[in-house]
């Protein structure tokens, strides 16, 4: 009785991954839209600061050096438009 419960589950378990792996996973649609700005770089003096966008077809993201060489950089609250979704001067 023993034997046949294990050859069971042994069964299950199979039909259960061979399922799970017939098919490649469906990719994910692109949630981020809008764009990031960060530092970047190993050199704590001397970094860029760098744009994140994705692309127009949505398949792939954009990166962009806006400036070099920066040390610091602070985002001002005040100064931004949520509507808009860019820092105004």
């Amino acid at each position: 009785m023993s034997s046949i419960r294990y050859r069971l589950g042994l069964l299950v378990m199979a039909c259960v991954a061979l399922g799970a792996c017939s098919r490649p996973p469906e990719r994910a649609a692109q949630k981020f839209t809008g764009r990031l700005i960060f530092l970047s770089g190993a050199n704590a003096t001397s970094r860029d600061l760098v744009e994140l966008t994705p692309s127009q077809d949505g398949s792939t993201y954009n990166l962009k050096t806006i400036a070099t060489g920066v040390s610091e950089a602070a985002a001002f609250p005040a100064q931004w438009d949520p509507k808009l979704g860019i820092h105004v001067t």
